[in-house]
């Protein structure tokens, strides 16, 4: 590769440390995305359960069409 080949190995040594934080980075902020889903999943699911709550205290209780 021309990497090894244009750089000492000081420079690869700094650039193998600078992707890895680039890479722990990446990591972290993907955590904090999923756990910002997450957070939105449950919501939903807590949203969707009161709807149907409200639904059964106006109309009755709610019956499973079985």
């Amino acid at each position: 590769m021309d990497i090894f080949d244009s750089k000492n190995e000081i420079e690869l040594y700094q650039s193998i440390i600078a992707e890895s934080a680039k890479a722990s980075n990446e990591i972290r902020c993907a955590k904090a995305d999923i756990e910002k889903a997450n957070s939105r999943l449950k919501f939903l699911v807590m949203l969707a359960n009161k709807l149907i709550e409200r639904k059964g205290d106006h109309n009755g209780p709610i019956k499973d069409s079985d």
